[in-house]
Order: structure tokens, then C-alpha cells, then sequence
């Protein structure tokens, strides 16, 4: 069988210390972005990625630009191998590092724009604390259906699996949240490390910052098609700014876009950055797909043995 490959691209909450290590000691010729991103965000990097602490890395908007690093040196590391994507998709944040192998972003530029975005969610956060929280053992529907008891307060914002949705929104109402889903028959209820109410209207304000700050970036033709989380199409250059704004208030439709890459012929899917989270709930949705992830040499490795 011919394969058909994309390149899925994580989000917050797959950081984590020592990222990017492995790839910076062993190739010389992906140093000089780590170089581009201390200069943009005014911080040592390198540094925060290798070394953490895992607290500091965690801040969103540092968070953000590192994750984007990472996923696009190990794009471009995956690619020198010849190994290429048919279609490139991203959760959340990954959309950007997937929109920027795609070629709609220059390197230099999406950092400039994740930085913005991760500091928006920050100052969101001062103003009114979010939080988030995976629902485990509940359909897509069921979810739906117990979050419009909190209407205007909690809402789905992550599609991940059949039995796996994450809900975000008001940080006060989380306890209550929590006791009404088990009561509703969830298996578990995960609170995440994550302070900010992020693919909701209660950060409305972050998209119309957003959106400002989008216009004044240049978009590149799409060499790569890109499939968009928030609305399960592929997107066109004209759409990419448009797309990102509502990104920000939107649920992210991972189950259905990984759905989608499959009825359109992918069957392989790398997972391209730290940790395999995506991996795994692919696995989730369609055990049958090959699912790989490259976060380090020894990953890149079997990829690369697999695919050659």
C-alpha cells in the first residue's frame, strides 16, 4: 500500500523539559532558529527548553513560541530525510506550527504571532482565571448535553477521542463541574495545568486582539494542504487569518479532522514535537492507522526506518 502521510502537529500541554535537546547537540544546522526565537521573546530559550523548571516552560507565553520551535525544527529534520506530508493538521497552538511548514507563515513571523498569542491568554487569565478539564468516559453528546447546564460558563473545547473531551471555562465553577459530570456517569474528570478558559467566548477579547495582530502579517501561498481543526475543511491562503481568529473561541474538532485525513487516504500520521499525545488518541479513534511520533533522534530514527 502506497503511503499517504501527514504531519499532526501538538498544542499546549506537550511541553516538557529537555525538548529539542537531542536534536540541538546532534544537528548544527537547526541551531540558528533557537537564535531567531531568543531574540523575538527577549528570553534564553535554549536554556528554558533544556533545563526548564517545568513551571517556567510552562508560562503560555513561553510556552507557546518553545512548542513551535521544537515542532518546526523536527518538521524540517523529518523533511532533509525525504520524508514529506500530503496534508499537515494541528491541535490548537499546532495549527500554527502546521500552517508554517505548510509555507502560509515565515519561521520568524509565527513566533512573533504565538508570542502575542500566548501573552493575550496571559493577560486574559489576570483579568478572569480559567481552567480546564478532560472528561473521560462520556460521548461527545453527553458532554454537550451536561455543559449547557453551566450555559455561559463551561463549555466542550477539545473533540479528542470518542470517549475523551476536554471542557474549559470559569475556574470557580470547576468543583462543581467535576461533581456533575461523575454524577452523570464519567469515568474520570482530569483537571489540566492550564489557567486560561482557551476555545471559548470567554476570551473573546483574545480573538479580537488576535485578529489585529494577524493583519499585519503577510500570508504565504499553501504549498502543503492544511486541514483546519475548527472547521474540519481544508483551508485556502485567503481563509488563513480568518480561521485563526475564530480558532480562539472555537472548540478544536480533532476527532473529526483525524476522521476526515483517514477517509481521505492518510495512513500514516506523525505526530511532529514533543511527547506522542496525539498518537495516542489516534490510536483511540482508529487503532488500525499507523502512528508515529518524532520527538528525538531515536524516534526520528524509527521513522525513518519505518518510511525508507
Amino acid at each position: 500500500m502506497e503511503e499517504k502521510i501527514a504531519f499532526i502537529f501538538p498544542g499546549q500541554g506537550s511541553q516538557k523539559v529537555g525538548m529539542g535537546k537531542d536534536f540541538y547537540q546532534n544537528f548544527p544546522e537547526i541551531r540558528k532558529y533557537f537564535d531567531i526565537v531568543n531574540e523575538i521573546i527577549s528570553l534564553d530559550i535554549k536554556d528554558i527548553c533544556f533545563n526548564g523548571p517545568i513551571e517556567t516552560l510552562s508560562q503560555t507565553n513561553i510556552t507557546q513560541p518553545a512548542i513551535l520551535l521544537i515542532s518546526y525544527i523536527t518538521a524540517q529534520l523529518i523533511m532533509n530525510e525525504g520524508i514529506h506530508p500530503e496534508v499537515v493538521c494541528g491541535h490548537s497552538l499546532g495549527e500554527y506550527s502546521a500552517l508554517t511548514i505548510a509555507g502560509a507563515f515565515s519561521f520568524s513571523d509565527a513566533i512573533k504571532i504565538v508570542k502575542k498569542r500566548g501573552q493575550f491568554m496571559w493577560e486574559a487569565n489576570q483579568k478572569s482565571s480559567g481552567a480546564m478539564a478532560a472528561i473521560i468516559g462520556l460521548s461527545p453528546e453527553e458532554v454537550e448535553r451536561i455543559c449547557k447546564k453551566f450555559s455561559g460558563r463551561f463549555y466542550p473545547a477539545n473533540f479528542n477521542s470518542p470517549k475523551q473531551v476536554v471542557i474549559s471555562g470559569a475556574k470557580n465553577d470547576l468543583e462543581k463541574v467535576t461533581e456533575l459530570f461523575y454524577n452523570e456517569g464519567a469515568k474520570k474528570v482530569i483537571p489540566l495545568s492550564v489557567t486560561v478558559a482557551s476555545h471559548t467566548p470567554l476570551i473573546s477579547d483574545v480573538g479580537k486582539k488576535m485578529k489585529d495582530e494577524l493583519g499585519n502579517i503577510n500570508i504565504g501561498d499553501l504549498e502543503i494542504p492544511f486541514l483546519s481543526a475548527v472547521n474540519v475543511e481544508y483551508i485556502k491562503k485567503e481563509k488563513v487569518k480568518e480561521i485563526l481568529t475564530k480558532q480562539i473561541t472555537s472548540p478544536v474538532l480533532w476527532l473529526d479532522c483525524v476522521k476526515k485525513m483517514i477517509k481521505d487516504g492518510v495512513n500514516y500520521f506523525i505526530e511532529v514535537g514533543p511527547k506522542n499525545i496525539l498518537s495516542r488518541l489516534i490510536y483511540r479513534i482508529n487503532p488500525e492507522v499507523k502512528t508515529l511520533n518524532v520527538e528525538d533522534i531515536k524516534t526520528l530514527e524509527r521513522t525513518i526506518e519505518e518510511l525508507k
